[in-house]
């Protein structure tokens, strides 16, 4: 199961059946609203057995997270490219593309948004008539254009992506709340307080006591 981080699940079985189950949490490196798989129709379960080609790649995927050995992240890469495109060449058929999906070919024209959005997290004075100027849209048609891709606005998918990173930090420095909401893009510490817990139901501290690896 890939399951993205912080999203609610659960997992049953039914009786007598034996069920061997890897749950793999990530994170979308880069576009963190966007679930792509999603809007290009792809189907919500897809049968395998543990030694098969999913089960073998998950279990590679978690040793080399949990062990960390030198290139162990172009290792996951790899697999998780190669879990995709089987994904795509297996399941074609069972495809199902939603009317979400008709506003794909708008996409590459609001990539360099997102790009400006990740080399910007840390900016609290980017704003949406920014990112539209950037695509040369006014913000009325940005608006439009960026929820029909991601279905939530601009200023809501910049502050997600901010928590995101903040969540990273949190669990992967020793750095200060303060020192993560400032390059997080928050000036003002009770205000990435009162988001961050908007966000995640807990405060920065508590999360980063609860969930820190």
């Amino acid at each position: 199961m890939l399951i993205p981080q912080g999203v609610e699940h659960f997992v049953g079985q039914d009786e007598k059946v034996n069920t061997h189950l890897i749950a793999v949490h990530f994170h979308a490196h880069v576009f963190g609203a966007i679930n792509m798989l999603t809007m290009l129709g792809a189907p919500a379960h897809i049968r395998a057995s543990a030694d098969g080609f999913y089960g073998i790649n998950s279990k590679l995927l978690a040793r080399e997270f949990a062990v960390k050995a030198p290139g162990w992240r172009t290792i996951m890469d790899t697999e998780v490219t190669s879990v995709l495109l089987r994904i795509l060449r297996t399941e074609g058929p069972r495809f199902k593309v939603n009317t979400g999906a008709a506003s794909l070919s708008q996409l590459p024209r609001v990539l360099p948004v997102f790009e400006c959005i990740e080399k910007n997290l840390g900016d609290p004075d980017l704003a949406v008539a920014d990112l539209a100027k950037r695509i040369y849209l006014s913000e009325v048609q940005f608006r439009k254009i960026f929820k029909r891709i991601t279905g939530t606005n601009p200023v809501c998918f910049l502050q997600r992506r901010r928590i995101e990173r903040a969540c990273v930090l949190l669990r992967t420095t020793d750095q200060s709340i303060e020192s993560i909401a400032e390059s997080c893009g928050f000036s003002d510490p009770p205000f990435f307080h009162r988001v961050f817990k908007g966000w995640t139901s807990m405060t920065p501290s508590q999360y980063r006591h609860g969930r820190k690896l």
